[in-house]
């Protein structure tokens, strides 16, 4: 199942325990652009989730655009604070790896400061955990 395809409220009408592992990367800033939406989501994909399973999140955060792009559909949070919210979400669970590691995109488009889509570079942290439920 492909949640990006389908959309956020596939994972809300799931039963509880109904997946071994779940993936997710790069994608959780854009669900949400605020910490209370994307500790919902995380309490949903856990809620999903069998005891046992694992689950393999990434997280880019500290974007930097290019000059005059500043997207306002995303989530950015620092790097301590996105390994804060994951530690929240999963405090009872092993964590089995956690790091980050920087980002750079020469190229992609989003939308600049008037709305007009433009070609754009960025830097980001990529936050990964792996957690064994």
């Amino acid at each position: 199942m492909q949640i990006g395809e389908l959309g956020y409220e596939v994972v809300e009408r799931k039963p509880e325990k109904q997946f071994d592992a779940v993936v997710c990367f790069d994608a959780l800033h854009h669900i949400f652009q605020d910490v209370e939406g994307l500790t919902r989501v995380l309490g949903d994909i856990r809620r999903i989730m069998r005891d046992g399973g694992v689950l393999l999140l990434t997280l880019l955060c500290a974007h930097e655009y290019s000059a005059r792009t500043v997207p306002e559909n995303r989530l950015n949070l620092n790097e301590d604070q996105a390994h804060a919210l994951f530690e929240t979400s999963f405090t009872n669970d092993e964590t089995l790896v956690r790091k980050s590691k920087p980002v750079f995109v020469e190229s992609t488009l989003t939308a600049d400061l008037d709305g007009q889509i433009v070609e754009a570079a960025y830097r980001s942290k990529r936050v990964l955990v792996l957690v064994r439920l």
